[in-house]
């Protein structure tokens, strides 16, 4: 336990005393519960007015209080940050899974961009639906550093080459392979593509149809994703894909990971394992003309409701 933590469990414990939820701590103090609890933790700067309307609701003003969250050079080493809970850890891993099939799909919609969640990012949100925590990372479009996939494609298997190779000569995009094996999800689609998921034979069947039978001279891969190539080179090594958005998350995630966890306490939801599912990329404009990506994605816990 460091500092921020042990100010931080003061902070949650006076709240906890004054029978408030960290979504009205946020309203009293003009912010999202999210961004409270960021701001708590000491994962985002607290100005001198958030301080005044937070310490004046939880009536705990004092020197060393004002010092820690004012006052002080606040540390934060990634590293040290996904290695504080098995929570923080399971969202990562899962998240990797997506790397390779994030970042081809980012091109077809935008085209070459880059993305900063850190400098870059919008807004990150935290919602409920029936329990299912539902996290959405936006992130403005940074047009003039550009990037291409990074990936090395003598690392896939010849499965992933022929339909590649057959997507670009026939101008066929992820949406459209989603829309004919009936996935709906082009980011699932894009998986299926880099065996990062199951492959069914009625899968490989139709996508070959799609294609124009381009799979005609090519063997079933099977379900097995561990014999993926590039899945083991580079998702089993534990390195963290160097493209700018996935890098990116992977710091939003060890940032905000714990302020997600304990909102879903707040809500009643205990948590002791935690994955990834129904993650999306979609693109929007904002009030000032600007692209963002908007990557979202469900948080599924084996939940214990909390009374």
């Amino acid at each position: 336990m460091d500092n921020n933590d042990i100010y931080f469990n003061y902070i949650k414990w006076s709240k906890i005393n004054k029978g408030l939820t960290w979504d009205q701590l946020g309203a009293a103090v003009g912010y999202s519960a999210l961004d409270t609890v960021m701001m708590c933790m000491s994962r985002k700067e607290m100005s001198q007015d958030i301080y005044n309307k937070l310490t004046a609701v939880l009536n705990i003003s004092n020197d060393l209080t004002e010092i820690h969250f004012l006052k002080t050079v606040k540390k934060r080493n990634l590293e040290n940050l996904r290695l504080r809970s098995d929570f923080t850890m399971h969202l990562i891993q899962y998240f990797m899974l997506y790397d390779i099939a994030i970042s081809d799909l980012l091109v077809e919609i935008f085209g070459a961009v880059n993305g900063n969640f850190l400098s870059g990012y919008v807004q990150n949100t935290l919602t409920f639906e029936n329990n299912t925590p539902r996290v959405t990372l936006n992130c403005r479009v940074m047009a003039e550093n550009n990037f291409t996939p990074t990936y090395e494609e003598k690392s896939f298997s010849d499965f992933t080459k022929a339909v590649l190779e057959a997507k670009v000569n026939k101008n066929i995009s992820y949406d459209e392979i989603a829309t004919y094996l009936g996935i709906g999800n082009p980011i699932e689609a894009a998986m299926i593509v880099f065996q990062r998921k199951f492959i069914t034979q009625d899968t490989f069947r139709n996508l070959n149809t799609l294609l124009g039978s381009a799979l005609d001279d090519i063997k079933y891969p099977g379900t097995n994703v561990l014999s993926n190539p590039a899945y083991s080179a580079q998702v089993l090594s534990g390195k963290m894909n160097p493209h700018p958005l996935l890098f990116s998350m992977y710091k939003a995630l060890c940032m905000y990971s714990e302020a997600f966890m304990e909102l879903m306490y707040d809500n009643g939801i205990d948590i002791n394992f935690s994955e990834l599912f129904n993650l999306t990329i979609d693109k929007k404009i904002d009030e000032h003309g600007n692209s963002l990506i908007v990557l979202s994605f469900d948080i599924i816990t084996n939940q214990i409701m909390m009374s």
